[in-house]
């Protein structure tokens, strides 16, 4: 088979697709890790007048003080992909074994985190909007 133009054609194709696949790849993956590290700190929730302390390694506690000191009251593991928060809340905690779901969007500054509820298997309070003002990043 010789070399020509018309030959060459769907090679080119595909290895365009292939870079331009794994270049979509990688902007994604790099927007998922900032996304992530966004929802990292402590954060005040006024209503409620409790802090959650989100750190890096997916823990989380909830403390009365802003010092989060002593035993957080409610404590437990997350996740969160730069839109979903989903807790996960450790035996012996306020809701013992139950998981909660939120949407959350942040501030243009990313001091605030809106959040809106979307699922509890221990509460029943749907589509609650809560305002969490960042304390730390």
């Amino acid at each position: 088979m010789q070399d020509t133009p018309t030959s060459r054609k769907p090679m080119r194709r595909m290895m365009t697709a292939l870079l331009l696949g794994g270049m979509l790849l990688s902007a994604l993956a790099g927007c998922s890790a900032e996304d992530d590290d966004r929802i990292i700190g402590v954060w005040h929730w006024p209503e409620q007048g409790v802090y959650e302390n989100l750190d890096e390694d997916g823990q989380f506690g909830v403390f009365t003080n802003s010092d989060i000191v002593g035993d957080p009251y409610d404590w437990g593991t997350y996740t969160f992909d730069g839109e979903t928060l989903t807790i996960h809340n450790a035996e012996g905690s306020v809701c013992s074994g139950a998981t909660a779901v939120w949407t959350v969007r942040f501030s243009d500054d990313g001091t605030e985190s809106h959040q809106t509820f979307v699922e509890d298997s221990c509460a029943s309070v749907r589509g609650q909007d809560r305002v969490l003002i960042r304390q730390t990043p």
